[in-house]
C-alpha cells in the first residue's frame, strides 16, 4: 500500500477504535447515570466522534496498535443486557492495555499487577466479623489465642501484627492479612514469569496471567476474608521462585529455600505436598555448599519452624495452666483428627472425584485458559525442563490431594494447583505473543479479556464489603436486656458475632456464650446450667422443650425457664383482643415496639395468655396491609417464642411473649404506600382457617409502620429499556403460596418524548 493510503487507513483504523471506545462510554454513563445526556442518542454519537477525533490527534505520538485495545469495547455496545461493570471494566482495561503498549509492552510497571489486585482486594474486603474459620481467626489472632488443629501459628502471629493497625476494625485489619498476602503472592507469580517466559512480551504476558490468577473467583474469595490460603500460595509461588533459581546454578537459595519451607509449615501442613519437587531440584541441581551450608540450612528450617513454639508456650495460658503433652502437641500440629477425610486410594476407587477435580481445574480460566497453559507446559518441557517437570510435579501433588481429601472446600486446596495454570497459561501467552510480531498488540488485546471477564463475573459473587448483616445482629442482641451472668446456646453461625463482640469489643464478658457439638451436649448444658439456677437463651433450635419448661421470646433470642411468665412487662400498646375458637380462647395482651430488629427489619414482640390450653396447634402469622386491605407482606407462620412454642403446650394464665421481625424488603419497597397496617392471626398450620376476634375478623390490626422509603424512589439499578425508560424500583410479595396470583409493581422514569412502547415481563 502506497504511503498515504497507509497513512489514510491508520487514521481510519484509529477512529474507528476512538468513536468505539466513545461510544461504549456514553453507554456505561447513560446506565450508570440515568441523568446523563449520553441517555439520547444524540449526545452519546456526539461523544463517540469527539473520543475518534481526540485518537487521531494522538496518532502522533503513538503507534496504531496502541489503538487496537479500544476495539474490545464493541462488545460492551453490543452487550444484549444492562452491565455497566462491563462497560467500566473494558473502557479501563483497554485504555490501560493501550497506554501499556505506547509506553514498552516490554517493561510495565513492577508493581502493576500487585497494585491492581491489591485495589480490587481492598474494595471487596469483608468489614466485619466473618463466619467459621475466617470468625476464628478474627478472635484468636488479636487475642493471641490457639487456633483449631494445626494451630496456624504464622498466620495468628501475623494477624496480630495487623490488628495493632489505627484503621478499619479489628476484624477488617485480620481480613487484610489475607489480602496483603494475595497482592504479594501476584507480584512474586509476575516476577518468576518475567524471569522465565520467552519472547520481548513475556512482562506483558506475565502482567496478564498474574491478574488472571489474582481475579479468579477462589484465589479472590481468599483474599478477601482471614484464611490461610493466600499466605499459603505466597509460600508456594516463592517456593517455586526459589527452587528455579537453584536449577539455574545459583547454590545459595538453598537457605532461603529452607527457611521459606519451615515458616510455610507453620502456616498450612499441605506445604508437604511441595517436598517432591524440592527434593527433585535438590537432585538435579546438586548445590555445592558443603557440610556447613547444610547444616546452615538446616538450622534455618529449624528456625522456619519455630512459630510451631508459639503453640506450645501459649496453650496453658488459655487452658487453665493445663501444659500439652509431647503426644498432644504432635498430633495438634499434624491435624491427625482430620486423617479420616483423607483417603489414600481414592484416585483408585473413586472415579467421581476426577469429574469434581476436573471441574475445579477449568472453573478459574475456562478452557481457552487451559489450552494456553498446555502450550506454555510443552514449551517448558523443551526450553526449560526442570521448571517443567517442577511444576508439574506441585501440580500433581495438589491435583493428588485434591482426589483423596474429602471435605466440603476441596477448591481451596486447589489453589496452588490454579497458580501452577497461571503460570504455565502466561509462558504460553509470551510464546504467543512472540510469535504472532506485529499481531501481538491485537492478540494481547484478545488474551486481555480474559482477567477482564474475570473481574466483572466474578467481583458481584466475592465482594464482602457489605456483609455486615452478622454483626448488626450480634449487636442488636447484646443490646437486649439479657439477664446478668446469662448464658446463651448459640449455633456454629450466630456464635460468630456474639462472641466476636465479647471478645474483641468487650461487649458482656458476664455471658457465658456456648456452640457445642451435638444436641445431646446441647440439652446436657442446658439442664445443668438451668438446674444451677442461670438464665439460658437459645440462639438456635432445641426441639422438645415444651412441656417441661416455659418458653418466651427476648428479641430473637428464646429464654427457657421452669417458671412461667404471669404479668407482662409495661406495654407500648396495651390491648383486650380475643381470639375465640371451639373449646379455645387465646387473649392479645398488647405489645412492645415497634423498633429496630436485629435482621435490619422493624421488631415487635407481642403477648397472649390463655386460660386454658388449646388443643389445637395455630400458628402465629404477621402481615402488612396497605389502607385499601391490600397484603404487602406475610410470613408462613409458625409457633410463638421463635418458633419454640406451640399453643397446646401453653400453661393456663401463662404470659407467652412472642417476638416478630418485619423483613427490610417488605418495608423498603420504592412503592410503597404513605402507610401500613401490621395485622396478627391465629391460623392453623399451612392454611387459611384460623381463630377470629370476637367480632368475627380473622386478622386483627396491631398500629402503623411507616415504611422506611420516606424520599423520592431512587433506581434500584439503571436498567434500560431502549434508551428511553429507567427502571427505578420493584414491589413484589416477600412470600406466596403455591398457585397464588401475585401482583408486582414496577416504578419506571420516563425521558421526555419517550413513547407509549409495550413493555413485556419474561420470567
Amino acid at each position: 500500500m502506497a504511503g498515504p493510503h497507509r497513512d489514510l487507513a491508520h487514521k481510519g483504523t484509529v477512529a474507528l477504535a476512538g468513536g468505539s471506545w466513545g461510544l461504549a462510554l456514553a453507554r456505561a454513563l447513560a446506565e450508570s447515570f440515568p441523568g446523563s445526556p449520553t441517555f439520547d442518542w444524540g449526545p452519546s454519537l456526539g461523544l463517540a466522534l469527539a473520543v475518534a477525533l481526540a485518537a487521531v490527534a494522538l496518532r502522533r505520538r503513538a503507534a496504531t496498535a496502541c489503538f487496537l485495545p479500544a476495539f474490545l469495547s464493541l462488545l460492551y455496545v453490543a452487550w444484549p443486557a444492562v452491565a455497566p461493570l462491563v462497560g467500566w471494566t473494558l473502557l479501563v482495561g483497554s485504555a490501560a492495555l493501550g497506554l501499556l503498549l505506547a509506553t514498552g509492552a516490554d517493561r510495565p510497571p513492577a508493581y502493576l499487577a500487585a497494585g491492581v489486585a491489591l485495589a480490587l482486594y481492598l474494595r471487596t474486603l469483608g468489614p466485619t466479623v466473618g463466619q467459621a474459620d475466617t470468625f476464628e481467626f478474627q478472635v484468636v489472632a488479636p487475642t493471641l489465642g490457639v487456633a483449631h488443629p494445626t494451630g496456624y501459628p504464622l498466620y495468628i502471629l501475623c494477624g496480630k501484627l495487623f490488628s495493632w493497625l489505627p484503621w478499619g476494625s479489628v476484624a477488617w485489619r485480620v481480613n487484610l492479612t489475607s489480602a496483603v498476602f494475595a497482592a504479594t503472592a501476584v507480584w512474586l507469580l509476575w516476577r518468576l514469569l518475567r524471569e522465565v517466559g520467552p519472547g520481548p512480551y513475556r512482562a506483558l504476558a506475565a502482567l496478564l496471567a498474574a491478574l488472571a490468577l489474582a481475579l479468579s473467583h477462589v484465589f479472590w474469595s481468599q483474599a478477601v476474608v482471614a484464611e490461610v490460603y493466600a499466605l499459603h500460595n505466597l509460600f508456594v509461588v516463592l517456593v517455586l521462585g526459589l527452587l528455579h533459581r537453584l536449577a539455574a546454578g545459583e547454590s545459595r537459595a538453598v537457605y532461603p529455600l529452607a527457611l521459606a519451607l519451615g515458616l510455610s509449615f507453620t502456616n498450612h501442613l499441605t506445604t508437604a505436598l511441595l517436598l517432591p519437587a524440592v527434593a527433585l531440584t535438590l537432585a538435579w541441581a546438586r548445590p555445592r555448599v558443603g557440610l556447613k551450608g547444610w547444616l546452615t540450612a538446616a538450622g534455618l528450617f529449624a528456625l522456619g519452624l519455630t512459630p510451631y513454639l508459639y503453640l506450645y508456650v501459649r496453650w496453658p495460658a488459655l487452658h487453665d495452666g493445663v501444659w500439652m503433652s509431647a503426644g498432644e502437641f504432635w498430633r495438634y500440629i499434624t491435624g491427625q483428627q482430620f486423617g479420616g477425610a483423607l483417603r489414600l486410594d481414592a484416585w483408585l476407587t473413586d472415579p467421581t472425584r476426577y469429574a469434581i477435580v476436573g471441574r475445579l481445574l477449568r472453573e478459574p480460566f475456562g478452557w481457552a485458559g487451559l489450552a494456553l497453559a498446555a502450550l506454555g507446559l510443552a514449551w517448558l518441557a523443551f526450553r526449560r525442563r526442570h521448571l517443567a517437570a517442577v511444576t508439574a510435579v506441585t501440580f500433581g501433588a495438589y491435583g493428588w490431594y485434591a482426589l483423596s481429601y474429602y471435605v466440603p472446600d476441596v477448591s481451596v486446596f486447589m489453589l496452588p494447583a490454579h497458580l501452577v495454570l497461571a503460570l504455565w497459561m502466561g509462558v504460553g501467552v509470551a510464546l504467543l505473543l512472540e510469535r504472532a510480531r506485529s499481531a501481538a498488540p491485537a492478540l494481547a488485546a484478545a488474551v486481555a479479556l480474559l482477567p477482564m471477564a474475570l473481574l466483572w463475573t466474578n467481583l458481584p459473587h466475592v465482594d464482602q464489603s457489605g456483609a455486615r448483616a452478622a454483626y448488626a445482629w450480634g449487636d442488636a442482641v447484646l443490646n437486649l436486656p439479657i439477664a446478668p451472668d446469662a448464658a446463651i446456646l448459640a449455633d456454629s453461625a450466630r456464635i460468630a458475632p456474639l462472641y466476636y463482640l465479647q471478645r474483641i469489643e468487650g461487649r458482656r464478658p458476664d455471658l457465658d456464650l456456648l456452640v457445642l457439638a451435638d444436641e445431646a451436649t446441647y440439652r446436657a448444658q442446658l439442664e445443668a446450667r438451668i438446674a444451677a439456677g442461670q438464665t439460658v437463651y437459645l440462639a438456635r433450635f432445641l426441639p422438645g422443650l415444651e412441656g417441661r419448661y416455659h418458653l418466651r421470646s427476648l428479641g430473637p433470642l428464646t429464654e427457657v425457664s421452669t417458671a412461667p411468665l404471669l404479668t407482662p412487662p409495661p406495654l407500648d400498646r396495651p390491648m383486650d383482643v380475643r381470639f375465640i375458637g371451639p373449646q379455645t380462647e387465646i387473649e392479645l395482651l398488647g405489645l412492645t415496639g415497634p423498633a429496630p430488629g436485629p435482621d435490619g427489619g422493624v421488631g415487635l414482640t407481642l403477648y397472649w395468655r390463655a386460660q386454658e390450653p388449646p388443643r389445637q396447634v395455630y400458628h402465629v402469622r404477621m402481615r402488612l396491609v396497605d389502607g385499601a386491605g391490600r397484603v404487602w407482606w406475610q410470613e408462613t407462620g409458625g409457633h410463638a417464642a421463635n418458633n419454640y412454642y406451640p399453643t397446646p403446650a401453653w400453661r393456663p394464665g401463662e404470659v407467652v411473649s412472642d417476638y416478630h421481625e418485619i423483613p427490610p424488603l417488605a418495608l423498603d419497597a420504592p412503592t410503597a404506600p404513605d402507610r401500613f397496617i401490621a395485622q396478627v392471626g391465629l391460623l392453623v398450620p399451612f392454611g387459611s382457617e384460623g381463630l377470629s376476634s370476637a367480632n368475627g375478623e380473622l386478622w386483627v390490626s396491631l398500629g402503623e409502620i411507616a415504611p422506611r422509603t420516606t424520599r423520592a424512589p431512587g433506581p434500584i439499578h439503571p436498567l434500560l429499556a431502549r434508551l428511553d425508560r429507567t427502571l427505578l424500583g420493584v414491589s413484589l410479595p416477600d412470600v406466596a403460596s403455591t398457585g397464588e396470583v401475585i401482583e408486582v409493581g414496577l416504578v419506571w422514569a420516563a425521558q421526555d418524548g419517550a413513547g407509549d412502547g409495550e413493555l413485556t415481563l419474561a420470567w
